[in-house]
């Protein structure tokens, strides 16, 4: 079961685009969402995103720091082992769409 989101909101940095050893193209971002109904207007959340394909190739070419967004994807949760050999969890939004707004 995937929980449907949507984050408005600002990139944080410039998208980072890879390539997977199958030569699929995905790119990450994060965007600074601000929470429209805290009373708490300096809260802020900051959304990892990761979108796939011609889509990510789309962001990776035209989004750059500050831009705003509007992602909409599902939650994914995942497991890594870094680099000193410590597993991580990463939770991120994986965009189905992603609208340009500025």
């Amino acid at each position: 079961m995937s929980v449907e989101v949507e984050v408005l909101g600002r990139l944080t940095n410039d998208p980072d685009v890879r390539f997977t050893q199958t030569g699929k193209t995905v790119c990450n971002f994060t965007v600074a969402d601000q929470d429209a109904l805290s009373k708490d207007k300096a809260k802020t959340s900051f959304i990892p995103v990761v979108v796939w394909n011609k889509h990510g190739e789309a962001c990776g070419n035209n989004l750059i720091k500050g831009q705003r967004v509007l992602v909409k994807g599902y939650w994914q949760e995942r497991s890594y082992t870094d680099k000193n050999n410590i597993e991580k969890k990463i939770v991120e939004v994986v965009a189905r769409k992603v609208t340009f707004l500025d």
